[in-house]
């Protein structure tokens, strides 16, 4: 590796991490027991995003995955341990607001 490739890796490394650093993502999650059936458990994620407004909602294999702004929220189904499982991301070093998200699907599910 020449000088000059070994310098534009160390900026291009060094840019990186002040725009991971920049971006500080949020995480939260929230888990409840359930009893209903794998197939039951998606459709009732669908109808919960559809209701509260989210976006781009997609059921892949056990998870229902919605957006909501800037914020990305799934429901893992789990219907063999009787639970269910709400995560969420999104931009913002503050979680309060996705975990505000989190627990209005929660709340929702547990109807």
């Amino acid at each position: 590796m020449n000088l000059k490739t070994g310098a534009a890796t160390f900026v291009f490394f060094l840019a990186a991490i002040g725009n991971a650093q920049a971006q500080s993502p949020s995480i939260a999650a929230a888990w409840g027991e359930m009893k209903l059936s794998q197939a039951a458990c998606l459709e009732r994620g669908r109808e919960i995003f559809t209701r509260l407004k989210f976006e781009r909602i997609e059921a892949i294999r056990f998870t229902v995955y919605a957006d909501f702004g800037n914020f990305q929220l799934g429901i893992r189904c789990v219907p063999d341990k009787q639970l269910y499982f709400v995560f969420g991301g999104g931009p913002g070093a503050d979680e309060k607001p996705l975990l505000t998200h989190v627990n209005t699907v929660k709340a929702e599910f547990d109807r």
